[in-house]
């Protein structure tokens, strides 16, 4: 039954999200997004990583979207809402801006965990079609370059119906993103042909101790 309800509740989340047009964040220039200081609650609550380089010198970026939950925040609304999406905005700037003019191969590669992305986020309407607006975002971005893969692990069941139904809404995503589910033994062979051991976190197959180069948040 639950599962019933479920899709349900996707297949109408998704004609939404085809025939409306999520509400972007404020056009802001590459410096000014930059240079901007986003609320504390934000960078708390939805850390991102630089976990270093790949065989080719490209920056390997780490997302754990699977633990963000942004429910309240899309409720709410107005300028907290606004405040979120522009978080999104200079994420997906800070990893892709220095490559926008440089050879593919240096393009940045992303990884985004969705471990810990629940049956309450999923059928949380409003804040799943936030989260469709952020992988359409990831999008626009590799379409004007900057980042040559993205992986997807720990993709669950839920997650996997959402990514299904929302393939005709995502675009180019699709050539770009490798989704791969909870077991790692599928997707650690993948991440490591293209990233040296030493640039992962232990959970992606990377070595102990590993340390990420930088932490946003």
């Amino acid at each position: 039954m639950y599962k019933q309800q479920f899709f349900i509740r996707l297949f109408w989340c998704f004609l939404a999200s085809s025939l409306v047009v999520v509400e972007s964040a404020e056009e802001t220039s590459i410096e000014e997004l930059l240079k901007w200081e986003p609320p504390a609650e934000l960078t708390e609550r939805f850390p991102y990583y630089l976990s270093g380089v790949d065989n080719e010198g490209a920056q390997v970026w780490v997302v754990d979207f699977g633990k963000w939950d942004n429910r309240d925040i899309v409720d709410a609304g107005g300028q907290r809402f606004q405040d979120f999406k522009k978080y999104v905005q200079q994420m997906y700037t800070r990893a892709a801006y220095k490559n926008l003019k440089a050879d593919p191969s240096k393009y940045s590669v992303v990884i985004m965990d969705w471990d810990g992305f629940t049956k309450e986020k999923a059928s949380h309407i409003p804040g799943t079609l936030a989260s469709i607006d952020m992988l359409r975002s990831f999008e626009k971005f590799a379409r004007q370059g900057g980042f040559k893969r993205g992986f997807i692990v720990n993709a669950n069941f839920l997650f996997e119906t959402v990514w299904r139904l929302g393939k005709p809404v995502l675009g180019r995503l699709n050539e770009l993103v490798e989704v791969f589910g909870t077991n790692p033994a599928k997707w650690t062979p993948n991440l490591l042909k293209l990233i040296p051991r030493d640039q992962l976190p232990e959970k992606f197959g990377g070595a102990k101790g590993h340390q990420y180069e930088k932490v946003f948040g």
